[in-house]
């Protein structure tokens, strides 16, 4: 099994998860572990709350070989979101469920109303939402978990949850999740316009940093600053792959037990890739 997942936060869940053997197993025990990271406040029951003093947290998982999917949006009350979100993923409709009916299904699957108090502390990382891709015996998944900005608007919605934006996955090409400001995400329709491009040029990598590129060339007169969003992602040839705005991003990859801590880096336009190192480590501040 090879696998591949936005931020630190995302080796720590391999690295516990790897005795896992089934793929599904393996993607919602790691997305479980990091909801459950109570130094993570972006992801589950430890998340800063939205601007009402409520977490509104949001997940999704996708089967590739079927492209069956399932949604949460804004649900409340509930420690394992991407629990939930799997389950709607077995249905052929209600796939998508939000607030209120988000809540109402997970209590009536006893999947709901357990996390603990809020939290209340205050992060810069506002969107460091944890998505994971995975590659087993020709089966491509994605699963994906997020509390959404620091102090959003209540009911606001980011692209982790939505389809072809913050998540994508098709076993016959490739996976794709995103990470960052999720409005910027969602105009791109990242994953989706990713997996489109892999289609073409048949590299993910080149995909990824053609779609990128030019939607950062696009935007570059709208935005008085560069958004932030990165994206990593795994073909049918169990190739990883990572892009992204920021001058660097940490994402983890998974490769039959051996989990390592890479580095995206963006430089004068150029992408480029490397194993974290001491120096990287120590001065790292983000999840």
């Amino acid at each position: 099994m090879k696998a591949i997942g936005t931020w630190k936060m995302s080796y720590e869940a391999f690295k516990i998860n790897s005795y896992q053997k089934r793929i599904d197993d393996f993607l919602i025990n790691s997305i479980k572990y990091v909801e459950d990271m109570k130094d993570v406040h972006t992801v589950g029951s430890y998340s800063v709350p939205n601007d009402s003093g409520f977490l509104e947290l949001d997940a999704a998982f996708m089967n590739g070989d079927s492209l069956m999917f399932g949604s949460v949006i804004g649900i409340r009350n509930e420690r394992h979101p991407i629990e939930v979100a799997y389950k709607l993923s077995k249905l052929v409709h209600n796939n998508i469920l939000c607030s209120n009916g988000a809540n109402r299904y997970a209590l009536e699957n006893d999947l709901g109303n357990n996390y603990p108090d809020v939290y209340k502390e205050e992060t810069d990382n506002s969107h460091d939402t944890c998505g994971m891709c995975a590659l087993n015996g020709g089966s491509i998944k994605a699963a994906i978990s997020s509390s959404g900005r620091a102090n959003k608007h209540e009911g606001r919605v980011g692209d982790s949850p939505l389809i072809g934006s913050g998540f994508y996955a098709d076993s016959e090409f490739c996976a794709v999740t995103s990470t960052g400001d999720g409005e910027a995400i969602a105009r791109a329709v990242l994953a989706k316009s990713i997996t489109d491009e892999y289609k073409i040029c048949h590299d993910l990598q080149m995909a990824m940093n053609h779609v990128v590129d030019e939607y950062l060339r696009r935007i570059e007169d709208y935005y008085v600053s560069v958004p932030s969003f990165c994206c990593v992602g795994i073909d049918a040839d169990g190739n990883f792959a990572a892009c992204t705005s920021l001058d660097d991003f940490p994402f983890a990859t998974y490769d039959d037990g051996d989990v390592k801590l890479m580095v995206c880096r963006r430089v004068d336009g150029k992408v480029t890739i490397s194993e974290a190192d001491e120096e990287f480590l120590k001065n790292y501040k983000g999840d």
